[in-house]
């Protein structure tokens, strides 16, 4: 008995999960949107989710997404990839969601974009593919060519949108912080800056099984 309920269980765990990636990597871009695609790990959880993020968010990285010729791309700084020289990459949905195996978390979120504003990003996000990005492990804001996933994401929003976003400022409690930044306030953007943007809307969000 106690093995047909195991089995059942992990029948029950293995289903839900696929289930909820495949409506993730499945989801259908629209032209006139942009999307900000999260994910959550679990060997980042403590060290972004908890300690850095603003809100009650458990995203530990962020991509940009939109449709360029009817294909869905989804545009992030990662901290461990590297691409042709740059920490800058491009994902499909399903490569973004597939990104690690101990993926906990996934969102998508959208916001209305005008055909001149596309026009004005994809040419942005192009200028952006030739550079060779390092990914930024200081977290230091306005520094060339290092960036972080979230500080490239609100860079390319602010220029499409022609907005301002003020970084957040923490104070650094943990003697480990301070030494790591060499500092007692930390100035950065957050990974989930944006979750609760009112112009943003979340299409779809969940937890895996763990």
């Amino acid at each position: 008995m106690k093995i047909l309920l195991t089995i059942c269980s992990l029948f029950y765990f293995l289903t839900g999960n696929c289930q909820r990636l495949e409506k993730l990597r499945t989801f259908k871009f629209e032209n006139d949107k942009i999307y900000l695609f999260y994910r959550g790990t679990n060997s980042k959880r403590t060290l972004i989710a908890q300690d850095f993020n603003i809100s009650s968010s458990p995203a530990t990285h962020i991509g940009l997404g939109l449709l360029v010729d009817n294909i869905p791309i989804v545009y992030n700084v990662s901290s461990d990839i590297i691409k042709n020289g740059s920490a800058l990459i491009t994902d499909s949905p399903s490569s973004f969601f597939s990104y690690s195996s101990d993926l906990y978390y996934g969102a998508i979120f959208s916001r209305k974009i005008s055909i001149s504003q596309k026009r004005m990003l994809i040419y942005e996000l192009g200028l952006q593919m030739k550079r060779k990005i390092v990914f930024d492990k200081g977290f230091k804001l306005a520094n060339n060519d290092t960036l972080y996933c979230s500080e490239f994401v609100i860079n390319i929003i602010a220029k499409t949108y022609h907005a301002i976003h003020l970084p957040v400022t923490i104070e650094l409690k943990s003697y480990i912080y301070k030494k790591y930044f060499d500092a007692s306030f930390l100035i950065y953007y957050p990974v989930d800056y944006f979750v609760n943007d009112k112009n943003f809307k979340k299409k779809v969000d969940f937890f895996l099984n763990q």
